[in-house]
């Protein structure tokens, strides 16, 4: 049934969600989803009525092309643009709490035009991008105090060298990570902190968030 599969896609593409999130979304093995996607399976009417549930889908119309429209597709006037979100740091520590001393709420979101966040982040979608206000300056002379960080969270695990926001242990931290041997190298660009290591048996304590792609500069320039 054409007109299921295209439900699915029209879903996906509003939401900015992949097969594997979209089958998290309904309660559904990613299998039985990419099936029904690529149009070679189509659920019983009481199993579509409890995907369109989970999609909050009250009624949809099914156009003689085979097309859908649902009640929640926005209008031109209603779709939005490109929203970046505040990276939430959630860290599974027993009955600790997380210690945050790199990171301050002062952005809480930034939207951006289809056209320029495509000019910035590429062909990210926007539920890949969070950002950060960086507190601390271990990391000066690259990021300093104030400066919003943008992160890739999709990058969820050592993707080579670079900048991550990470959790070790029950602290959050934003610095550099460099591979050697067995061991990863945690730098700090400001020469005043000193460099330390995580080895392999260390690695149930460490947890990345994901990987800084950008920053930008926070300053107010006060006139008068």
């Amino acid at each position: 049934m054409k007109a299921w599969s295209n439900l699915l896609k029209i879903e996906m593409n509003k939401r900015e969600i992949n097969q594997v999130e979209l089958s998290t979304l309904i309660k559904k093995p990613a299998s039985t989803v990419s099936h029904w996607i690529s149009g070679t399976r189509v659920p019983p009417a009481i199993e579509m009525i409890e995907v369109l549930k989970n999609l909050d889908i009250s009624e949809f119309t099914i156009t003689s092309t085979g097309d859908i429209k649902t009640d929640k597709e926005p209008t031109p006037n209603q779709v939005k643009g490109f929203l970046v979100e505040v990276l939430n740091v959630q860290v599974s520590a027993g009955a600790g709490t997380l210690v945050d001393t790199e990171s301050i709420d002062s952005v809480r979101a930034i939207e951006y035009s289809n056209e320029r966040a495509h000019q910035i982040f590429g062909s990210l979608p926007a539920n890949n991008v969070k950002i950060l206000t960086v507190r601390g300056d271990s990391m000066s002379g690259t990021i300093e105090a104030g400066d919003l960080v943008f992160v890739d969270v999709s990058k969820s695990y050592y993707d080579g060298d670079g900048i991550y926001i990470f959790v070790y242990g029950d602290t959050l931290f934003v610095k550099r990570l460099q591979r050697v041997k067995d061991r990863l190298l945690v730098i700090s660009d400001n020469k005043h902190y000193s460099q330390w290591e995580i080895s392999d048996g260390e690695m149930d304590q460490f947890f990345i968030q994901g990987k800084v792609l950008l920053s930008q500069t926070h300053k107010f320039n006060r006139y008068g």
